[in-house]
Protein backbone atom coordinates (compact mmCIF):
# COMPACT_ATOMS: atom_id res chain seq x y z
CA UNK A 1 0.00 0.00 0.00
CA UNK A 2 3.01 2.33 -0.08
CA UNK A 3 3.95 1.87 -3.75
CA UNK A 4 0.98 3.37 -5.60
CA UNK A 5 0.83 7.14 -6.02
CA UNK A 6 -1.69 7.60 -3.22
CA UNK A 7 0.23 5.26 -0.93
CA UNK A 8 3.47 7.14 -1.55
CA UNK A 9 1.69 10.36 -0.65
CA UNK A 10 0.00 8.86 2.43
CA UNK A 11 3.25 7.43 3.82
CA UNK A 12 5.32 10.47 2.85
CA UNK A 13 4.16 14.04 2.39
CA UNK A 14 0.59 13.35 3.49
CA UNK A 15 1.67 11.87 6.81
CA UNK A 16 4.17 14.65 7.36
CA UNK A 17 1.61 17.37 6.67
CA UNK A 18 -1.67 15.83 7.80
CA UNK A 19 -0.74 12.95 10.09
CA UNK A 20 -2.16 14.71 13.14
CA UNK A 21 -5.52 15.47 11.53
CA UNK A 22 -8.48 13.40 12.71
CA UNK A 23 -9.19 10.67 10.20
CA UNK A 24 -5.70 10.33 8.78
CA UNK A 25 -5.13 7.03 10.58
CA UNK A 26 -8.45 5.79 9.20
CA UNK A 27 -7.31 6.75 5.70
CA UNK A 28 -4.14 4.73 6.14
CA UNK A 29 -6.08 1.69 7.34
CA UNK A 30 -8.74 1.89 4.65
CA UNK A 31 -6.12 2.35 1.93
CA UNK A 32 -4.23 -0.71 3.18
CA UNK A 33 -7.43 -2.77 3.20
CA UNK A 34 -8.30 -1.50 -0.29
CA UNK A 35 -5.03 -3.00 -1.55
CA UNK A 36 -5.64 -6.21 0.39
CA UNK A 37 -9.09 -6.58 -1.18
CA UNK A 38 -7.71 -5.74 -4.63
CA UNK A 39 -5.04 -8.43 -4.33
CA UNK A 40 -7.68 -10.94 -3.28
CA UNK A 41 -9.86 -10.05 -6.28
CA UNK A 42 -6.89 -10.65 -8.59
CA UNK A 43 -5.93 -13.91 -6.84
CA UNK A 44 -9.47 -15.24 -7.03
CA UNK A 45 -9.76 -14.29 -10.67
CA UNK A 46 -6.41 -15.90 -11.50
CA UNK A 47 -7.58 -19.06 -9.74
CA UNK A 48 -10.61 -19.19 -12.00
CA UNK A 49 -13.02 -18.25 -9.21
CA UNK A 50 -14.70 -15.49 -11.18
CA UNK A 51 -17.91 -15.42 -9.14
CA UNK A 52 -15.98 -15.12 -5.86
CA UNK A 53 -13.80 -12.41 -7.40
CA UNK A 54 -16.90 -10.53 -8.55
CA UNK A 55 -18.46 -10.79 -5.07
CA UNK A 56 -15.31 -9.46 -3.45
CA UNK A 57 -15.06 -6.69 -6.04
CA UNK A 58 -18.64 -5.62 -5.32
CA UNK A 59 -18.22 -6.16 -1.57
CA UNK A 60 -14.97 -5.50 0.28
CA UNK A 61 -13.15 -3.82 -2.61
CA UNK A 62 -16.00 -1.43 -3.26
CA UNK A 63 -16.45 -0.76 0.47
CA UNK A 64 -12.81 0.13 1.09
CA UNK A 65 -12.58 2.13 -2.12
CA UNK A 66 -15.53 4.22 -0.99
CA UNK A 67 -14.05 4.66 2.48
CA UNK A 68 -10.74 5.89 1.03
CA UNK A 69 -12.60 8.43 -1.11
CA UNK A 70 -14.66 9.54 1.89
CA UNK A 71 -11.57 9.80 4.11
CA UNK A 72 -9.84 11.98 1.51
CA UNK A 73 -12.92 14.19 1.22
CA UNK A 74 -13.16 14.52 5.01
CA UNK A 75 -9.48 15.44 5.25
CA UNK A 76 -9.87 18.01 2.49
CA UNK A 77 -12.73 19.62 4.40
CA UNK A 78 -10.67 19.66 7.61
CA UNK A 79 -7.73 21.25 5.85
CA UNK A 80 -9.95 23.91 4.27
CA UNK A 81 -11.58 24.64 7.64
CA UNK A 82 -8.17 24.86 9.28
CA UNK A 83 -7.00 27.34 6.64
CA UNK A 84 -10.08 29.52 7.21
CA UNK A 85 -9.49 29.52 10.98
CA UNK A 86 -5.86 30.52 10.50
CA UNK A 87 -6.81 33.26 8.04
CA UNK A 88 -9.42 34.63 10.46
CA UNK A 89 -6.83 34.86 13.23
CA UNK A 90 -4.61 37.13 11.16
Amino acid sequence: DDRCDLGKWIHGEGKARLGTFPGFTALMGHHKMFHYAASNVVALSNAGKEEDARKMLQGQFSKFSGEVVQDLSDLQQLVESSKKVRAARR
